[in-house]
């Protein structure tokens, strides 16, 4: 499925360094490594799962076991298990931004659980591990993955909500008027190397170039809030989408309240988000110590 991990085992012994190693499982099988001669001189503990590792004097404790690192275990149908679980902002292992990688998971999401709605066994069926009410499970993660946008965006949930709706609406529009864009052709999401292309290719043709006009189509659609008579005549919706300045004469104009700063919503800003702004620039030789610094914490 798309945006499911993969691997990362896979990857790992084509970095540079890496062929040394030798490769070992703790005792819930989760992979780790020993260096030089390749039998364990040393306890540790299992950065996935926290069971203890190695061992002394070239014996091994319990569990931690050698094995050949020379398949891709990568697996099929969902695979992030409970949502709570999910500690990472957006972290792809894949050469997709934050933002696209979690706009895709998420309307990978949003897919299943219209499938879960219209065929529920199917659909529990790849789901792994099972779960007893997939409905629920998807929903959590729709939530979660909302959240991580709404930190990545720096938008507040209302607008983050919105910004789904505008890449919804964006993607029922009919073909002609996304010229060779959409509808994406792909033949299958059978293997690893399709589904990665068929994420490329939606991220190119279709999320991208959304991104790119959000702001635009975000105030427009703020101004369409704004005088939508339904609502309008709510003060709160005035103050959110309007205009200051427009509703400041009615106040007392000796008061401290009485200024369009007091009035205006500040832009969130979070470490997600900055990452998120350097890319969308393409800011990052101009500020190549920032750069660094995102990548260190892994939010690029």
């Amino acid at each position: 499925l798309p945006t499911m991990p993969e691997d990362i085992m896979a990857q790992a012994r084509m970095w540079e360094g890496m062929n040394a190693l030798h490769w070992y499982t703790c005792p819930n099988g989760h992979p780790c490594t020993v260096g030089e001669c390749g039998r364990p001189m040393e306890k540790s503990r299992c950065l996935d799962c926290g069971a203890q590792v190695g061992g002394e004097q070239h014996r091994s404790l319990p569990g931690f076991q050698a094995f050949q690192a020379t398949q891709d275990r990568t697996q099929t149908g969902h695979i992030l298990g409970d949502a709570q679980h999910r500690k990472t902002t957006g972290v792809s292992d894949r050469a997709l931004t934050p933002v696209v990688f979690v706009l895709i998971r998420l309307l990978t999401h949003l897919a299943m659980l219209l499938g879960a709605t219209k065929d529920a066994q199917s659909l529990q069926n790849i789901i792994k591990p099972q779960v007893q009410d997939p409905v629920s499970f998807l929903q959590q993660h729709i939530r979660e993955d909302l959240a991580q946008l709404t930190r990545i965006l720096g938008k507040s949930v209302d607008e983050t909500i919105n910004i789904l709706h505008l890449v919804l609406c964006s993607l029922l529009k009919d073909p002609h008027q996304h010229p060779g864009q959409w509808p994406v052709q792909f033949d299958g999401l059978s293997t690893k190397e399709k589904r990665n292309k068929w994420e490329e290719v939606v991220a190119r043709t279709v999320i991208i170039p959304e991104l790119e006009v959000l702001d635009k189509k975000l105030l427009k659609l703020n101004k369409q809030i704004q005088e939508d008579e339904r609502i309008s005549s709510n003060p709160l919706v005035r103050i959110v989408y309007g205009d200051p300045a427009t509703f400041l004469s009615h106040l007392p104009k000796d008061s401290h309240i009485h200024h369009t700063k007091m009035w205006s919503c500040r832009k969130r800003i979070s470490v997600e988000n900055l990452g998120h702004v350097v890319q969308q620039k393409n800011a990052k030789d101009a500020v190549p110590l920032l750069w660094k610094f995102l990548q260190k914490v892994g939010v690029t």
